[in-house]
This record gives C-alpha cells, sequence and structure tokens, in this order.
C-alpha cells in the first residue's frame, strides 16, 4: 500500500514479490500521484488498485488513468449503488468494481 509522502523512489527495488500497488492516503494525495503510481506499476508487470473511490468523478478518473480496480464502502453504507449504475452506463475502459 502507498499513501501520503511515499515516493516510487522509495519502493523501486522493493517490488519483486508484490503483484499489485494498492494506493491509499488522502484524497488530495492519491489524485495527486494516481497517475504516477499507476504508470510505475504497470511498467513493472502489476496491477494497481484505488481505495475509497465512493464518487462518479472518481470513478472515471480511475478509469481514465488507467487503474485496474477500485473500491469504497460508501456505495453499500450510503445506498448509492446508483453511481456505479452511471458509470457502467456512460464507461469506456476496463475499471474493475
Amino acid at each position: 500500500m502507498v499513501q501520503d509522502g511515499l515516493e516510487i523512489k522509495q519502493i523501486r527495488y522493493d517490488i519483486d514479490n508484490f503483484s499489485h500497488i494498492f494506493i491509499g492516503g488522502s484524497v488530495e494525495w492519491k489524485w495527486k500521484t494516481a497517475k504516477g503510481w499507476i504508470d510505475f506499476a504497470h511498467d513493472n508487470g502489476m496491477k494497481c488498485h484505488i481505495g475509497q473511490v465512493g464518487k462518479l468523478e472518481y470513478l472515471e478518473l480511475a478509469n481514465e488513468l488507467g487503474a485496474d480496480s477500485v473500491d469504497s464502502t460508501s456505495w453499500v453504507r450510503n445506498k448509492s449503488w446508483h453511481i456505479i449504475e452511471q458509470f457502467r452506463n456512460r464507461r469506456q475502459g476496463r475499471l474493475e468494481l
């Protein structure tokens, strides 16, 4: 898992035993750095997952940036399943929910 303050250079040589990068951390940091983490994961044969992606705008952004999968508990907690339906109806991409 990567989160606020962590940089690619800090983990570049310690990834041999991993198949995924999980992007967590604060909302601001996550979206500011997501593209770099996604590219790094894909360049190194890994997938990239983004946590806490409960808004339609974040689903669309994760898809645009090339994330492989996302999650959110807010769809259940807030009974906001319509967000997933809207995303599926509008999306072009391969993002796993």
